[in-house]
């Protein structure tokens, strides 16, 4: 079975112009329980430079909010998943710590 994906965003910053973080999914459930990592936002880097993603943030629905500490980084070609409760050292070990759904449908 062939992946398929759509950018949902893009974004190009500073004097690192030249670099980019696309919002290459967003998974979400339509239930108010969680288990495992039903929810997560992967962040895809296209571009051929390391990203310093510290003090990047994301936000949920109901007042969660999620930052990358200080360090953390997207490769080139690279992508990380953050997770609404769930650590994966696969896909980066980032999580919401969050017991809710994160976004509403």
């Amino acid at each position: 079975m062939e992946t398929s994906w759509a950018e949902i965003c893009n974004w190009k910053y500073g004097t690192a112009a030249h670099s980019e973080v696309a919002i290459s999914q967003v998974h979400y459930i339509r239930a108010q329980q969680m288990n495992h990592c039903d929810e997560y936002v992967e962040m895809a880097n296209p571009g051929s430079a390391w990203i310093d993603l510290s003090g990047w943030c994301i936000k949920g629905a109901i007042s969660q909010h999620f930052e990358f500490h200080s360090g953390a980084v997207l490769r080139p070609q690279g992508m990380v998943w953050v997770c609404a409760n769930f650590h994966s050292p696969q896909t980066g070990g980032f999580s919401f710590n969050s017991h809710h759904a994160l976004w509403r449908y």
